[in-house]
């Protein structure tokens, strides 16, 4: 199964996931690393980006399976996107 994706609002974000996440990493276009943090016991992910500046990301969640979600996401300081 996939992902769900849950838009909060303001740049916040919830994903569901069919297992339980160990890690989440977001990363800039240029591929620096902006955000970091970890899981333990939860197949549900928070992401907040709306303290990065306006922007192109990517967000990459490994679970305790050793599986790799991709997410690309688009932040605009009035709307923001998520693709996966």
């Amino acid at each position: 199964t996939r992902p769900v994706l849950r838009d909060l609002g303001g740049a916040h974000f919830i994903v569901d996931l069919p297992e339980n996440a160990r890690m989440l990493r977001v990363y800039g276009i240029d591929g620096s690393r902006k955000l970091e943090k970890y899981y333990g016991d939860t197949s549900s992910v928070g992401i907040d980006i709306s303290s990065l500046p306006v922007g192109y990301y990517v967000a990459m969640i490994l679970t305790d399976d050793g599986h790799v979600y991709g997410l690309k996401l688009y932040f605009l300081k009035e709307k923001t996107c998520i693709y996966v």
